[in-house]
């Protein structure tokens, strides 16, 4: 709940003010916001017919038809309305700026209603359980309200079973990279988390019968677990934040780490250079896994229990890429030297090794953590295989982000895998 005095003074913010506001400010394209979310995301819109629905469905906010942005109670009582009907505002859209300020968009890209909260970049739109829609400034920072007020939330028509998802957190090894198509709004010069209906967590929920909730896949490609804690990536909120507005997770996900300890790039170097540009590149790697990684770890599992209610978190190693024998190099990888080949096949073993320790660190903390090593998940499909599970490397493909990331039998081997963990775990359905 807002406080009162924010709800006043919000409630005084003249119309007029607000779309002079809104008019100074370029009205970018933005990706739709999924069905059955609470928030509107920096660039995200609610389109005509679209609705937010507060987490326990005592209320929900709808851009109808004719222009009019309306907050229904569960029992269909008006709550609050933006009083923007009008022919000439028909299929008007919601859209949550870049900027901080909600804007009613009228066609031909005329604001007719916005909050005023411009010079917030990176500000958040929420629905509330109690019935108050929020602007949120980074930080959670209250900075307008529509002052609505339920005194007891209203019972769900279709209430959301208890503890009936999980969310997936992480890294481009999470995400889905190399396996279009992504979802809407994750593959442009705006955004490239890579998102991919193909990535193990969703091909996780169908063999494990929970499903991930539909904005719980959080993951984004190119994550440092700064990421995941107080950076935020493409405009979104940090993965963190994201995971406060999903209360009620069965268990959460979470694979980070190799990025950190650049480990994507001394891939690509071991593959396309000689031994000696190898071995510098794993010895700084190894160098950063043994140094910064375990205390960047500690932070991002104590954040993510602080920021849950307690969940089982499953942290998801890395498989290995790349092969353990020479027999096919001259033939699948001949940019490739049989002791950077090794080289690899070693630092994946200490990356597993960095992530399994962190791990039983935080179980000595008293965190309700466990590992999954996915290390052997690819054995005999590794790169420079003939029937490889993992995108190739090559020197016309060495800054193309698909490269050395999973494909489609790779994803699925990363999904058995886990679920193998999860149903042992007792977490499956």
């Amino acid at each position: 709940m807002l406080p009162s005095h924010t709800r006043t003074a919000t409630r005084r913010l003249g119309l007029s003010v607000a779309l002079v506001v809104a008019l100074t400010v370029p009205l970018a394209a933005g990706a739709k916001a999924d069905p059955g979310e609470w928030f509107l995301l920096p660039g995200q819109t609610l389109g005509p017919d679209q609705s937010l629905r507060a987490p326990n469905g005592s209320s929900t906010l709808r851009m109808q038809q004719d222009g009019n942005l309306v907050q229904y109670a569960a029992s269909g009582a008006v709550l609050w309305a933006s009083h923007t009907v009008a022919d000439a505002n028909r299929n008007s859209i919601l859209r949550m700026q870049d900027d901080g300020n909600a804007v009613v968009i009228a066609p031909g890209n005329r604001p007719v209603w916005a909050t005023g909260t411009s010079g917030n970049s990176g500000s958040t739109l929420e629905l509330q359980n109690d019935g108050n829609l929020v602007v949120y400034a980074p930080g959670h920072r209250a900075i307008w309200a529509n002052g609505v007020q339920l005194d007891a939330p209203s019972k769900p028509a279709n209430p959301a079973p208890s503890q009936s998802f999980f969310v997936a957190m992480g890294d481009s090894f999470s995400s889905g990279e190399g396996n279009p198509p992504f979802d809407e709004g994750t593959a442009n010069s705006r955004n490239s988390c890579h998102r991919s209906s193909q990535a193990w967590p969703r091909l996780l929920a169908e063999k494990v019968g929970v499903p991930i909730h539909p904005s719980g896949h959080m993951a984004c490609s190119g994550a440092v677990t700064n990421n995941i804690l107080k950076n935020r990536q493409f405009n979104e909120v940090t993965q963190l934040e994201h995971l406060r507005r999903l209360p009620g997770a069965k268990f959460i996900t979470v694979t980070i780490g190799g990025n950190d300890a650049a480990f994507a790039t001394t891939v690509t170097v071991c593959t396309l250079s000689d031994f000696r540009a190898c071995f510098a590149a794993v010895e700084r790697s190894k160098k950063l896994i043994r140094d910064k990684l375990p205390g960047r770890l500690a932070q991002t599992y104590d954040g993510i229990r602080r920021n849950s209610q307690g969940q089982k978190i499953v942290v998801v190693g890395y498989p290995s890429l790349m092969t353990k024998s020479d027999f096919n190099l001259p033939k699948h990888c001949v940019w490739l030297d049989p002791v950077s080949r090794q080289l690899l096949v070693n630092l994946a073993s200490d990356l597993e090794n960095g992530l399994s320790r962190s791990v039983r660190d935080a179980q000595a903390r008293g965190l309700n953590i466990e590992y999954v090593s996915t290390l052997d998940s690819f054995a005999g499909h590794e790169l420079c295989t003939a029937d490889s599970y993992v995108k190739s490397i090559t020197p016309a493909s060495a800054n193309n982000s698909y490269a050395a990331h999973p494909i489609l039998k790779g994803q699925e081997a990363m999904a058995n895998r886990v679920a193998e963990s999860i149903r042992g775990l007792g977490l499956a359905s």
